[in-house]
């Protein structure tokens, strides 16, 4: 036998209000509906269930029967269909985000500060390899990825959290005045800053079911009207650090994100070009599975980081258009 479910809510109404206007007023129904449902019940379960009294809608002595299993069965399916809320000072839940080498220093600290302090029993780990990442996302092994992406495929949410200006960087050992020309600086020796995987020098993206990953940033090309004389990079490294150290005391230059230049200007003693890279600013993107959306933890996470990006960048996020894979 099958019954309705909310024929079964409708039986706890009845029996706790002993009074069928009552029970539909709690059932959100009319008084037909509700003398409807009620015959519905009573040939599914083969008894009258309710009958009338001096005291109300009196259950019958099978109605009294099953009502403790009735009652404790509604109970525990209420308990598995709710989701319960996510209240982030008591959770003990694990979130892991990959982020990349530089937007890791410029928002690791004040992302791991705020979510420490936000969920205190929580365990919170920073991942920067970005092999097979749909495939973590999508299991769930890695709740939300912070970089920048050429592609995001369809069944991924995403969301922009800033945008990256790129200029020409050098040190006090370069020759070149801050506002040489592009062609002295594409002269110079070069360092590339690369987090790729791939042993192949000159790979700036790679690509994993339909999720394309910038992972290196060279001089555009001809097509900007820059860049085109652009020799390959004498250096590589995949460390920002070691890069801005290296052109600091070599005669190196290189092309790195504005904000991290700044951030290690003056101890370094760093210098800003003025020619034009060739490259429009950067969007940066976090995204994470549509299929969490409904996640509260996962929500929570994403506004935090949303909050800790708007605050280290003083940009407010926007969603883009025509980044699709």
């Amino acid at each position: 036998m099958r019954t309705d479910l909310n024929l079964l809510r409708i039986f706890l109404y009845l029996f706790d209000e002993r009074s069928a206007s009552k029970a539909a007023g709690r059932a959100g129904l009319t008084q037909p509906a509700m003398s409807h449902a009620l015959n519905r019940l009573r040939g599914a379960l083969g008894d009258r269930l309710f009958t009338r009294g001096a005291g109300g809608m009196m259950p019958t002595q099978f109605a009294l029967e099953i009502e403790p299993a009735v009652r404790a069965a509604m109970g525990q399916l209420i308990k598995v269909l709710e989701r319960p809320a996510f209240d982030p000072a008591r959770t003990r839940r694990r979130f892991t985000i990959a982020i990349g080498p530089y937007l890791s220093e410029l928002l690791g600290l004040p992302l791991l500060s705020a979510l420490a302090q936000g969920a205190p029993h929580c365990q919170f780990n920073l991942f920067k390899n970005f092999e097979r990442l749909v495939e973590h996302i999508d299991r769930g092994f890695i709740d939300a990825a912070i970089a920048g992406f050429d592609a995001i495929p369809a069944h991924l949410a995403f969301e922009t959290l800033f945008y990256e200006d790129m200029a020409w960087v050098g040190g006090s050992q370069c020759p070149l005045a801050d506002a040489a020309p592009l062609d002295d600086l594409l002269k110079q020796p070069r360092v590339a800053i690369t987090t790729s995987r791939s042993p192949i020098p000159e790979t700036d993206v790679e690509s994993e079911s339909g999720l394309h990953h910038r992972v290196a940033i060279r001089p555009g090309g001809p097509a900007d009207g820059t860049g085109g004389g652009a020799s390959p990079a004498r250096l590589s490294v995949f460390d920002n650090i070691l890069a801005l150290r290296l052109i600091a005391t070599t005669p190196f230059v290189a092309i790195m994100p504005r904000r991290l230049i700044e951030n290690h200007r003056e101890h370094l003693a760093l210098r800003i070009f003025s020619a034009p890279t060739g490259l429009d600013a950067m969007p940066m993107y976090m995204v994470w599975g549509r299929d969490r959306e409904n996640d509260p933890g996962l929500l929570w996470l994403c506004d935090m980081i949303r909050r800790c990006a708007a605050m280290a960048t003083d940009e407010v996020g926007r969603t883009p258009s025509g980044i699709r894979a």
